[in-house]
């Protein structure tokens, strides 16, 4: 589960330090993702080069931030940042497997973390479910179609996942 707050459902921009205090070299915006699995943001995993994870379901101020943005702010392990009046506490400095935008700039924190920065307590933006077998895949994304109802727009990667599978299956 995921959750980037303020503007209606999207991923927002949140601006650390409230943009009086920030070092010249810094470049905005931060995106500021909660989550309940520190270890893959939207298909990307990251890898801690020092420090610690976070736990994905805690209310502590832990953060982990990108390499390029510990690099840009001399930020390292137990360094501190302020976002929207709440101290966090780099409790690791990550590098993803790709070198997209969308990790490259991020700060990374708790589902309840995030979700209390941007005044959103419940609210979750995205989810992945991952299932564990192709031949399950309809089945789970049906019964959460169902279970979420029209209010949540459900997507599969069935069409992807079997074109990724049919020259196995040749074989």
């Amino acid at each position: 589960n995921r959750s980037g707050g303020g503007n209606g459902g999207g991923v927002s921009r949140f601006f650390v330090n409230g943009g009086s205090s920030l070092p010249t070299n810094f470049n905005l915006p931060v995106t500021i993702i909660g989550t309940t699995d520190p270890t893959s943001i939207d298909g990307t995993n990251l890898t801690l080069s020092s420090g610690k994870s976070i736990s994905g379901t805690s209310t502590a101020d832990g953060a982990l931030i990108s390499s390029a943005m510990a690099g840009k702010n001399s930020l390292k392990v137990g360094s501190t940042f302020t976002a929207y009046g709440t101290t966090l506490t780099v409790a690791g400095i990550f590098t993803s497997s790709s070198a997209s935008q969308a990790t490259n700039g991020d700060v990374v924190v708790s589902l309840p973390t995030e979700q209390s920065l941007s005044g959103q307590s419940g609210d979750v933006t995205s989810a992945v479910a991952t299932v564990d077998s192709l031949d399950n895949l309809d089945s789970a994304t049906t019964a959460i179609k169902n279970t979420l109802g029209s209010t949540a727009d459900v997507t599969s990667a069935e069409e992807q996942a079997n074109q990724t599978v049919a020259p196995l299956n040749s074989v």
